[in-house]
């Protein structure tokens, strides 16, 4: 990465030193760059999509999984199934097999925040970028967040002995994961924003499409 990064700043520097312009438009093309791995396409991903469409599917598998289980609160065996499909669609490494992309939203989630801010650090990179990037990263930490305590709960389902015991865990799994995907209105106003504790993976869909419209990017 450090030879990556010196060599673009050799680049950089021979850019404009002979032509300014012709740079500028250099750069701003590494910034759509990237802002179409967030949103259109990435090497890895199922099909190669977008990192963000892959933690946002994720996110919808993980949170109907949580409400089936929560929906079950009689049935230990069930809850504990669920339990497992809520892993793996959130992280294969907890488990490796469901009904999930088998990518796992907290990786894609991620990588969509690295891709955006390597798009914002860009040289030449205009403020509706910047600004939409901060909005975009904060809500998609949240649903990292949120998609870290929904495998705590999972584990605490998984380890119960009795329907009873796991029935708080699996309804609080489905808590999260919801809020993973929609966010939550922490402050109560009424809306759910783009800060710390508010949105989720809509939220940050919502701003990397107002950054792409505001860059002039077919979405």
């Amino acid at each position: 990465m450090k030879k990556i990064i010196s060599g673009l700043a050799t680049v950089m520097i021979a850019g404009i030193a002979f032509n300014t312009t012709a740079y500028a438009g250099q750069a701003m093309s590494e910034a759509h760059a990237h802002i179409g791995h967030v949103m259109t396409s990435w090497t890895d991903t199922p099909s190669q999509h977008g990192l963000l469409p892959v933690a946002m599917k994720e996110g919808e598998i993980a949170a109907a999984h949580a409400a089936l289980s929560a929906k079950t609160p009689d049935n230990l065996a069930a809850m504990k199934l669920h339990a497992r499909h809520v892993r793996h669609a959130i992280d294969t490494s907890y488990e490796g097999s469901g009904p999930g992309t088998g990518y796992g939203l907290i990786r894609a989630a991620s990588g969509g925040i690295g891709h955006a801010t390597l798009a914002s650090k860009s040289e030449g990179a205009s403020d509706a970028v910047k600004l939409h990037t901060e909005h975009a990263v904060t809500s998609l930490n949240n649903a990292i967040a949120r998609s870290r305590m929904a495998l705590y709960a999972a584990q605490a389902v998984l380890i119960s002995t009795s329907a009873s015991q796991a029935a708080p865990h699996a309804a609080k799994m489905a808590e999260l994961t919801q809020a993973v995907v929609d966010g939550v209105d922490h402050n109560g106003d009424g809306s759910i924003s783009w800060h710390a504790h508010e949105g989720g993976l809509k939220v940050a869909n919502q701003h990397m499409g107002i950054m792409m419209d505001a860059e002039g990017m077919k979405r």
